[in-house]
C-alpha cells in the first residue's frame, strides 16, 4: 500500500475502534478495573455503549452481544448498492458512519459462516459483488473529482474519511503530474 495513505487509513481504523457501539449484556458482570479505566458493571439483558475495542473483547468473552443494528447487514448493503447505482455520476450519496469498517466486519463474518454453510456462502458471494460495485462506483467518482482543477467544499461533504484520504492523495498526485507535464512545454524549442 502507498505509504502516503497507509498511515491516515490506519488512523481511520483506530478512530473506529474507539467509537462507541451498542451491545446487550448476555450475563451479569461486576465492574472490572483495568489499567487506568474500568468497564461495567453489566446487567444481563440491558443495553450498553462501549468503545468498539472493548465491546469486541466483551463479545469474545461471552459477556455481551452486539446489538443487531450496530453493524452492516445484507438489506443495508443492498439499499446502499441500489442508491449508488441510481445516483447521479457526479454526486455522492452519504454512506453510514463507519461504512468501510462495518463492511469489513460484515464480510469477515459472512465468510466465516459461509465456510460452514452453503446458504451463507451464497450470501457472501452476493454481498461481495455488491461491495465491489459500491466501491467501484465511488472510486470512479473520486478519480474524476480529484482530476478537476478546483472543487467546491460541498462536493466533498459526502465523502467518508477513507475516501477523503484517497481523494487528497489522488489530487496531489494529479496536480504534480499536471505541473510536470505543463512544465515540459517550456522545454520545447
Amino acid at each position: 500500500m502507498n505509504a502516503g495513505i497507509k498511515h491516515p487509513l490506519r488512523a481511520c481504523r483506530l478512530d473506529f475502534e474507539n467509537k462507541y457501539i451498542s451491545l446487550v449484556a448476555s450475563r451479569n458482570l461486576p465492574e472490572t478495573k483495568l489499567l487506568g479505566f474500568s468497564v461495567g458493571p453489566y446487567e444481563e439483558g440491558k443495553e450498553y455503549k462501549e468503545r468498539f475495542w472493548i465491546a469486541k473483547a466483551l463479545v469474545a468473552a461471552g459477556v455481551a452481544k452486539f446489538k443487531a443494528d450496530a453493524f452492516m447487514d445484507f438489506s443495508t448493503l443492498a439499499k446502499i448498492h441500489w442508491t449508488e447505482m441510481i445516483q447521479d455520476k457526479s454526486s455522492f450519496s452519504r454512506l453510514p458512519e463507519g461504512f468501510y469498517e462495518k463492511l469489513l466486519l460484515y464480510m469477515a463474518d459472512l465468510k466465516a459462516k459461509g465456510e460452514k454453510d452453503p446458504d451463507w456462502a451464497e450470501k457472501y458471494v452476493k454481498s461481495k459483488r455488491y461491495a465491489e460495485d459500491i466501491i467501484n462506483y465511488r472510486l470512479k467518482k473520486i478519480v474524476i473529482l480529484a482530476s478537476y482543477p478546483t472543487v467546491s467544499s460541498n462536493a466533498l461533504q459526502a465523502l467518508t474519511a477513507e475516501e477523503r484520504i484517497l481523494y487528497e492523495g489522488l489530487r496531489n498526485l494529479i496536480s504534480e503530474w499536471r505541473t510536470y507535464v505543463l512544465g515540459m512545454e517550456a522545454l520545447e524549442v
